[in-house]
C-alpha cells in the first residue's frame, strides 16, 4: 500500500520518501534488489508528485538493506527507464585480504 511504513516486497520502480534531519524529504527508487537510485531532489512537502520526482536526475545508486522497506514511506511507482534497468557497477575489496577485489 502506498504511503505506509509496513514491510513490503521489493518492487522495482517503487518510489520512496526519506525524511531528512532538516525536515525536508529526499527520494529514492527501488531498482533490481538490493540496488536503489537516489534523486538529486529535495522537497519540503511530503506530497510531491511521483512524476516530478522521477523526472529529476539520479544523483547516485547504492546497494541498500531490505530494512528500508519498513523505514521509508512508499509514495508511488513508475516503470524504470532503460538506464535504470541494468545493474550498476561496484567495487568490492575483501576486508580480510586486500588482494581480493571484485
Amino acid at each position: 500500500m502506498i504511503g505506509d511504513r509496513v514491510a513490503r516486497r521489493w518492487t522495482p520502480g517503487l518510489v520512496l520518501r526519506i525524511g531528512l534531519a532538516d525536515g525536508s524529504f529526499g527520494y529514492g527508487r527501488l531498482l533490481g534488489s538490493p540496488e536503489a537510485a537516489f534523486y538529486d531532489y529535495r522537497s519540503r512537502e511530503a506530497e510531491t508528485p511521483v512524476e516530478r520526482i522521477v523526472g529529476q536526475p539520479v544523483a547516485f545508486r547504492l546497494l541498500v538493506h531490505h530494512s528500508i522497506l519498513s523505514r521509508w514511506a512508499a509514495v508511488g511507482s513508475a516503470p524504470l527507464e532503460p538506464e535504470l534497468q541494468h545493474p550498476g557497477r561496484y567495487f568490492h575489496q575483501d576486508i580480510a585480504d586486500a588482494s581480493r577485489c571484485t
